[in-house]
């Protein structure tokens, strides 16, 4: 028993892939084959179902509907032969065996006439069969069957009741399987008088196809034994030459990066090509880690000197601002002292040079906080603040820039009164960046600031939103959005101006106090900023 196991279950695990593919192909084509086995099925009764409803329909239409009324009501006569038949019954049994024969029927052929006693029962209730309600008027058969009735079926209706030509699917009787189909017999004034029967078994038919289906199961599974044990060959003469590959390729694993990767002298070329790239694959590595390799005091020293360069540059900042913002201060200071006493033709140009050293002195102050976040030197303050407070004195602020582009400011306060733990100077620096963003690309509409509650308990949080009716931004223009010295579009820079540091400082402060800054916006219907803090931070 256990040299059969051996011998049919591979030992490697390609073999065993192998053998495992071809049992699931096995099944999926047997599926497939029994799928097809029904659909043949299938397609045979309907065929046929079709073919015999044809021939009862011709016929209907070869007989006189008043001659087989005629022939009804001589089949009362008893009589032993269709040549002592009356002529009206003899003359349907010839259309009848002929029909049969031409139609290679092995069953009869019959014409039938409702029993005059279950008319009425029958047009009442025609969906509950009745037992011999239809007499047999003339046959196919070469013998006639006196006296013989038949029952009447649901299926019938349509021929006995309505004129149409009605079939019966496939049923199985003790005799066989069998497929049924009646066409009324209908008289010149168009009243239906009987039906033509029509039965014919499929037993041969489905004979043919189970035997065609079996031959196509066992064509699919010699060829799916070929195919396997193919497949299992082959994978035991890969893995017999893949064995040194695999002991030198666990070398390489294990972190050997010195002995060479060689495939057998007899391997095939796939096993010889996979070798190579292995080998390929260990000397590049080698290479790699040779040339990336630093020693720790490289190392220390190379962090020694970043940390040199990040004081170096915070002590340029911090240089630069002093030096920048005291003659700023003095411009500024001597401009607004001339524009008391400044003559109508000197004044404009003297607001212009206070406004743009203002803007100057407004960025020095960005690049210098934004450096200070950047090294981690920027100390927030913790305090409680009045959020209506901070709403209004935000407002208060921005109003003369609102009032420049002809923008109407509106307010939305939270329904109930609260505070926030955080630092203020930050917090309304953030909204007034967004508010003056607003302002400058907005013109005669409306810039709404509000802020509301949101959770509670230790997950309580504050949102704060900027929303605006102006140019908008498109779903590009967004992403890029927060980076710094950076705006939305490069016609925007030229048309408004801005450096592009507020929103990317703005993002760092919110950052710093536990919360995030988004923008949802649509080009040409405004601008969405939403600010979100956590109630105490």
């Amino acid at each position: 028993m256990a040299d059969v196991r051996r011998w049919l279950v591979p030992r490697t695990l390609l073999g065993r892939l192998a053998l495992m593919t071809g049992l699931m192909l096995a099944i999926a084509v047997g599926a497939l084959l029994w799928q097809e086995s029904s659909r043949t099925r299938a397609q045979i009764e309907a065929g046929e179902q079709a073919r015999i409803a044809a021939i009862a329909g011709t016929l209907a239409l070869a007989l006189d509907g008043t001659q087989h009324r005629r022939a009804a009501a001589a089949s009362l006569t008893p009589w032993d032969s269709w040549e002592a038949a009356p002529p009206s019954v003899s003359g349907e049994h010839t259309r009848l065996a002929a029909a049969a024969e031409r139609n290679r029927l092995a069953t009869g052929i019959s014409t039938l006439s409702l029993v005059p006693s279950v008319v009425d029962r029958i047009r009442t209730a025609p969906e509950q069969p009745v037992t011999d309600a239809l007499r047999i008027i003339a046959s196919s058969e070469p013998v006639p069957k006196r006296s013989l009735l038949t029952d009447y079926e649901p299926e019938m209706a349509p021929a006995l009741l309505r004129g149409e030509i009605a079939s019966r699917g496939a049923y199985r009787d003790e005799y066989g399987t069998w497929i049924s189909a009646w066409a009324p017999i209908v008289t010149e004034a168009g009243q239906v008088v009987g039906v033509v029967e029509v039965e014919a078994s499929l037993d041969s038919l489905l004979e043919d196809a189970r035997t065609h289906v079996g031959r196509q199961i066992l064509f699919a599974f010699l060829v799916l034994i070929i195919m396997v044990t193919a497949m299992v060959w082959v994978s035991a003469r890969l893995t017999r030459n893949l064995t040194e590959l695999r002991l030198a390729a666990r070398r390489f694993g294990s972190g050997d990066l010195v002995t060479p990767i060689e495939s057998h002298p007899r391997a095939s070329a796939d096993v010889r090509q996979l070798a190579e790239t292995l080998e390929g694959a260990r000397r590049e590595i080698a290479k790699r880690i040779e040339a990336q390799s630093l020693t720790e005091a490289e190392l220390e020293a190379a962090a020694e000197r970043a940390e040199e360069l990040a004081h170096v540059k915070s002590r340029f900042l911090a240089n630069m601002s002093h030096e920048l913002r005291t003659p700023l201060n003095a411009i500024l200071g001597y401009t607004e002292m001339l524009l008391e006493d400044a003559p109508a033709d000197t004044a404009e140009d003297l607001r212009r040079i206070h406004t743009a050293g203002a803007h100057l002195l407004e960025m020095i102050g960005d690049v210098l906080d934004l450096a200070k976040l950047e090294a981690g030197k920027m100390d927030l303050v913790r305090e409680v603040l009045d959020v209506g407070d901070v709403l209004q004195s935000a407002a208060d602020t921005v109003h003369p820039l609102m009032a420049k582009g002809g923008n109407r400011l509106e307010i939305v306060r939270p329904a109930q009164p609260f505070t926030l733990r955080g630092d203020g100077q930050r917090i309304r620096q953030v909204l007034l960046n967004l508010l003056g963003n607003a302002a400058k690309f907005t013109e005669n509409g409306t810039v709404t600031l509000e802020a509301e509650r949101q959770g509670s308990g230790d997950a309580a949080r504050v949102v704060f939103r900027v929303r605006d009716t102006g140019i908008g931004m498109s779903a590009e223009h967004l992403d890029r959005l927060f980076r710094p010295f950076t705006q939305a579009d490069a016609t925007t820079t030229r048309k408004y101006g801005g450096t592009g540091l507020g929103l990317s400082l703005s993002r760092e402060l919110v950052v710093r106090m536990g919360g995030r800054i988004y923008a949802e916006s649509r080009e040409g219907e405004g601008s969405t900023f939403i600010v979100d803090l956590p109630l105490v931070g």
